[in-house]
């Protein structure tokens, strides 16, 4: 099977920083085949990231790719993978979503000789949200993941 996002990311911008990064929170799990890893990886709703971490390098680095940094700061965080895996899958999952392989190769080589540092404390930085009780505290209504119901008009009756 080829390296490929199984599912969708879905995800909400909390209302909280990591100085100048916002924070998501996966809704859904986010599955991805890894070619380099020879598995499936699922990352867990709830999860909370920050996006990518160098967005700010984005003028030389491309788009951020956020189904990638999900699962970079995923394997970061729980380990399930060496540094050096998790940072191969963090290359194969960009080009899976078609960002341009020089984009890929340079956060690639970024995180690969600066990201020591970010994969030692990840199982530190790692967190996890009870989606049911962010429900309960999100100023904007529901975190719906799926879109709302039809609305389905009344039946028409016989009398008044």
């Amino acid at each position: 099977m080829a390296a490929r996002f199984l599912t969708p990311l879905r995800l909400h911008l909390l209302h909280e920083w990591d100085g100048w990064r916002p924070k998501w929170v996966l809704l859904e799990p986010l599955r991805y085949w890894s070619d380099v890893a020879n598995r499936e990886i699922v990352v867990r709703p709830g999860f909370v990231f920050d996006g990518e971490s160098s967005p700010i390098y984005g003028a030389i680095t491309g788009p951020v790719c956020f189904h990638a940094g999900a699962l970079h700061d995923w394997l970061y965080g729980t380990h399930e993978l060496t540094k050096d895996v998790a940072d191969a899958v963090y290359e194969e999952a960009m080009r899976a979503v078609g960002l341009d392989p020089f984009y890929a190769d340079q956060r690639y080589r970024m995180v690969s000789d600066y990201g020591g540092g970010a994969y030692e404390s990840g199982p530190v930085r790692f967190r996890m949200l009870d989606l049911a009780e962010l429900q309960k505290d999100e100023p904007y209504g529901a975190l719906a993941a799926a879109p709302p119901a039809p609305v389905v008009p009344p039946a028409p009756s016989d009398g008044p």
